[in-house]
């Protein structure tokens, strides 16, 4: 009797044949370390790379923006800000969406115009487990062109998310 192994795909088979590109980008990239710790608190330069409507796991609506930085030694890094959508932080959210360019719910769904690079001031914060994240705790829009090379370099791109949510 077969095992359940025994019916997997290839990747070859998963990827239509091209596995060697796969293989080739496996063999070229060095494995991420295991020491990833937040930056410490202040005020980075990043580029606005993506902003979306969200539902927190809690199911609160919200608009979550993407930041990179564009400085070293943190380049690359991410930080995400939820833009609380709830009645009562409407007028906190208002603010922060008509910095990004949205002055109509409409706006929401679309997408954000490309280039803009912000200060973000980054917090630290500790969770019950005594556990460290980063917090975006605000933002200015500062450019709305990057310069042609922000995110040329060859460092692997770390991932940093937080789902907290507040109590409104």
């Amino acid at each position: 009797m077969p095992s359940y192994s025994d019916k997997r795909m290839t990747v070859d088979q998963i990827l239509g044949g091209n596995s060697a590109d796969i293989e080739a980008l496996w063999n070229a990239v060095p494995a991420a370390s295991d020491d990833f710790e937040p930056v410490p608190a202040g005020t980075y330069r990043c580029a606005v790379v993506d902003g979306k409507v969200k539902q927190s796991s809690g199911g609160k609506p919200n608009y979550e923006v993407v930041f990179q930085a564009i400085d070293q030694p943190y380049v690359n890094r991410k930080f995400w800000k939820p833009i609380w959508l709830t009645r009562n932080a409407m007028a906190l959210a208002k603010r922060d969406l008509v910095k990004l360019g949205i002055n109509r719910v409409d706006q929401l769904s679309q997408p954000l115009p490309t280039g803009m690079i912000a200060e973000v001031k980054i917090v630290q914060k500790v969770r019950d487990d005594h556990t460290s994240f980063n917090e975006v705790a605000s933002f200015k829009i500062i450019a709305s062109a990057p310069p042609a090379d922000i995110f040329d370099v060859d460092e692997p791109e770390n991932v940093q998310a937080e789902d907290d949510e507040p109590d409104f």
